[in-house]
């Protein structure tokens, strides 16, 4: 409640019913007056704030805490003293995803060059050391295409250690297109092989993809019976696509798709609650008290639950990267591994009340279908990342 003066005039605001007391019985906003001081817009800021804070906290110390007493408070109708199990998803997600984009990946930290940390400087070092061997290796005596090709190499290797002076984020980028193999490739790394069938040309194959627009002039000059379908049409165009854009360089594409393949991973974890929800109910479909909603909303909890678990280990990993000791960060991270599997044991143990026996061969079931499930919305939202790239 604000201390803002009530309005004289009794109609509510938001909803137009009749205001009797201060809150409106039909809406429940408060009868104030609507303006607002800069001061009194703060306060009113810092009260939800404090509001949702404290009910936050005591959210999620039951939560990790006491596996599964949230669902089943929840069920029990005792929601006021908590966050509403979608508003926290969203929140907690949220948090997550943006962390994970903050904090340096641990394989960025840990990649090394000659047994050392990979930093900016060692590969600006090694761009160096590849573009005086390229130079050197420029004499009269060899062919005057390779001594273009070669000089073409000098200039991307030129531009890469610009770009990486100015923007310290392409590191793990270009450090992987110094370790792939079309550094050392003749031209671009792709030849132009045309097979010929009797009078006709055959673009079948991949290696006679150059670009999306000689596919297609390719097509054209088959027979309709013997182009591409639909699919397979699509298919080698996107591939051309990604040849021509990439120009063999893997690292860039490797990064592109990663880039591209986070953005999908919320909308993966979303579709992939009710799907989760109803393994439970698959496992527990002897259990006839319990709707699909309940199981919904228990796996929505087990998400969040795991998410906060994940959030700690990516934190931790990332500290134990930083400080350079990698076996205890293999050690930190199978105990983070193993909090994760026993949070779900207590949480469906806990939840469904089963014997202990029961709780643990579901509880590998579960997670044994979980995996199954999200290998192959990995391979579809891979698909979706790829065809959008």
């Amino acid at each position: 409640m604000s201390n803002h003066p009530l309005r004289k005039e009794t109609n509510c605001l938001n909803c137009g019913a009749a205001v009797t007391d201060r809150f409106c019985s039909h809406c429940g906003q408060e009868n104030t007056e609507p303006r607002e001081s800069f001061w009194q817009l703060l306060v009113h800021f810092f009260n939800d704030f404090t509001h949702f804070d404290g009910k936050f906290f005591s959210t999620i110390r039951v939560l990790l805490l006491k596996p599964g007493k949230l669902t089943n408070e929840y069920i029990a109708g005792k929601r006021a003293s908590y966050l509403h199990p979608i508003r926290m998803y969203l929140f907690i997600s949220f948090a997550y995803f943006i962390l994970q984009y903050l904090v340096p990946s641990t394989e960025e930290i840990d990649q090394k060059i000659d047994g050392r940390v990979v930093t900016r400087d060692s590969v600006v070092r090694l761009l160096d050391k590849k573009i005086i061997e390229l130079n050197q290796s420029i004499t009269d005596s060899i062919p005057e295409i390779t001594r273009l090709q070669t000089r073409e190499k000098v200039l991307n290797l030129e531009m890469s250690r610009w770009k990486l002076k100015l923007d310290s984020s392409q590191l793990s980028s270009i450090y992987s297109t110094l370790t792939d193999s079309s550094v050392e490739s003749n031209g671009t790394g792709y030849n132009l092989k045309i097979k010929s069938n009797g009078d006709t040309l055959s673009s079948s194959n991949v290696d006679t993809l150059i670009s999306p627009a000689l596919y297609e002039y390719y097509q054209q000059q088959l027979p309709v019976e013997k182009r591409d379908g639909k699919v397979v049409h699509f298919i080698m165009k996107k591939t051309a696509e990604l040849r021509e854009k990439y120009n063999g360089e893997e690292g860039r594409f490797m990064l592109d798709l990663e880039k591209k393949y986070s953005l999908y991973l919320p909308k993966l974890l979303f579709v992939s609650l009710p799907i989760t929800a109803w393994i439970l109910l698959l496992l527990y479909r002897r259990k006839k008290k319990w709707w699909y909603t309940e199981h919904v909303i228990l796996t929505i909890h087990l998400y969040c639950g795991t998410f906060l678990i994940l959030l700690l280990q990516l934190l931790s990993s990332t500290l134990l990267s930083a400080l350079h000791v990698p076996l205890l960060k293999t050690i930190v991270e199978n105990i983070w591994f193993f909090l994760v599997v026993l949070y779900n044991f207590f949480t469906l143990y806990r939840f469904y009340q089963q014997s202990v026996g029961k709780t643990l061969l579901k509880t590998f079931l579960f997670l044994f279908l979980q995996v199954i499930e999200m290998c192959f919305l990995f391979v579809v939202f891979l698909l979706i990342s790829l065809a959008t790239l």
